[in-house]
């Protein structure tokens, strides 16, 4: 079978197609995602239209052409912080219905007044689109599909809504499977309580999507598609040939699943290229005793992480005798930086981790950032702040490669504590057995992306 997929892949290429790439969610690491597949894609002779919050590097590749959004990121960043949701302990209906949801429909509608976008919209002789892929559930881009005819592939950073499983015909039983991206439950190992608790939240969650969110989208449909599209329902969701989900079985993302949605997990997963910055190679090579690696979110400052927590840190790192590479927006006056502290505003996380000297990690439990330290095999600390990341948490806990802990009740003692603990040697045992059983598939997830998306083009 691996073999019959390898010479599909290298030899039996759809036509070059032109495939319209939208993805306007405003965070780094999607993007990171969204272009690994739209690169593999280019690189075999398809030609793109991105529509991203972030560029991509596509070198000089001729048929690739970007859309760039960065307001979209400023607007969000104006009404959205992961860190304050934690440290202020704001509710999950919260942070949905006050922040993330407004926040997102604010970008759509700036997006949807661009030039470029309206030139998609209203030009469509201009263009040729063979398959939309995007990442954005029930919104307005979809409608583009219906102008040029093609179908849609949805793709997910993470697991997707149970409305987009919905739509899909996959299995929705809030009992057993956590349909909430806000509750830390995990698939199939609920309490009766939290079985109670995850039903309201699937209900609460739905009814708002269906109050709110689907008829604040309906009114951008007729706003800016009204001339083109008469049913949104029909046109645009008849055109959804596959969802893609950044999800993997051994991960813990277990659920019966239709045949037109597939897991993609760690398809993203690269090889770690070299570390440029040569002061930051030479921190690595020379730390001896290991080095702990702490990236708390691309917006970590001392402000938002709490000047008090940047000092219960900093006393910890005193403490331990690694040295501590730690991605961080400046230090206040008051906060004395330890000697094994290095401090930067950046780095190239996932080739930092590939660096043999590279012991641990601490971080707030991302997706990816958790599946590229189960491929670097690097245990984890995890501080928690909102959304999948206590329930990515507590599938790697389970799995024995990651300890959790709580950015709002800990201390100096306790974080040193854990350092001593994850660096025995049954976690770095224990992450290399769990590397071992996500990649243990007939083929690889990136393989598995191409292979279906260029099936999607030929049908």
């Amino acid at each position: 079978m691996k073999l019959f997929v390898v010479l599909f892949i290298l030899f039996g290429s759809s036509k070059g197609a032109n495939i319209l790439g939208i993805f306007p969610f405003p965070y780094f690491s999607h993007a990171t995602l969204h272009h690994s597949y739209m690169k593999a894609l280019t690189d075999r002779g398809h030609s793109a239209t991105i529509i991203t919050t972030y560029l991509g590097d596509y070198g000089t590749n001729p048929n690739v052409t970007q859309i760039h959004l960065p307001k979209s990121v400023e607007i969000h960043k104006n009404h959205t912080d992961m860190l304050m949701y934690k440290r202020k302990n704001l509710s999950w209906w919260d942070i949905m219905v006050n922040y993330e949801m407004k926040s997102y429909m604010k970008a759509i509608e700036y997006e949807m007044e661009l030039p470029e976008i309206q030139d998609l919209i209203h030009n469509s002789s201009k263009y040729k689109f063979d398959l939309i892929i995007i990442e954005c559930y029930f919104c307005p881009y979809l409608n583009i599909a219906d102008i040029y005819d093609c179908p849609i592939v949805i793709l997910g950073s993470s697991d997707v809504p149970a409305a987009v499983h919905e739509l899909m015909g996959n299995a929705i039983d809030p009992t057993e499977y956590c349909e909430s991206e806000f509750l830390p439950f995990m698939h199939n190992q609920m309490s009766i309580p939290q079985q109670f608790y995850s039903t309201f939240v699937y209900l609460y969650q739905s009814s708002v999507h269906r109050l709110y969110y689907h008829i604040k989208s309906r009114l951008l449909d007729r706003k800016y598609f009204g001339h083109i599209v008469t049913n949104y329902d029909v046109n645009a969701m008849s055109r959804i040939a596959m969802l893609m989900t950044n999800t993997n079985q051994a991960f813990g993302h277990v659920r019966p699943l239709m045949p037109d949605t597939i897991q993609i997990g760690l398809s993203h997963i690269r090889d770690p290229k070299d570390i440029e910055d040569k002061e930051l190679m030479k921190f690595l090579d020379e730390s001896q005793n290991g080095v702990l690696v702490i990236a708390l979110g691309s917006r970590a400052d001392p402000k938002s992480l709490g000047i008090e927590n940047v000092k219960k840190f900093m006393s910890a790192f005193n403490q331990t005798n690694m040295n501590v590479l730690w991605k961080l927006h400046g230090v206040d006056e008051g906060v004395e930086v330890a000697e094994n502290v290095k401090i930067v505003t950046w780095m190239p996380l996932f080739d930092v981790m590939a660096h043999p000297n590279v012991k641990l990690l601490i971080f707030h439990g991302g997706l990816l950032t958790s599946y590229e330290a189960i491929d670097r095999e690097v245990p984890m600390i995890v501080f928690p702040l909102v959304f999948d990341q206590y329930i990515n948490t507590r599938h790697m806990a389970r799995n024995g490669v990651a300890l959790e802990m709580d950015l709002n009740n800990f201390d100096d003692a306790s974080l040193v504590k854990a350092i001593g603990e994850m660096r025995k040697p049954l976690y770095a045992e224990n992450i290399k057995k769990l590397r071992n059983l996500v990649y243990d598939l007939p083929i690889s997830s990136k393989e598995l992306v191409i292979w279906r998306i260029e099936k999607v083009l030929k049908s």
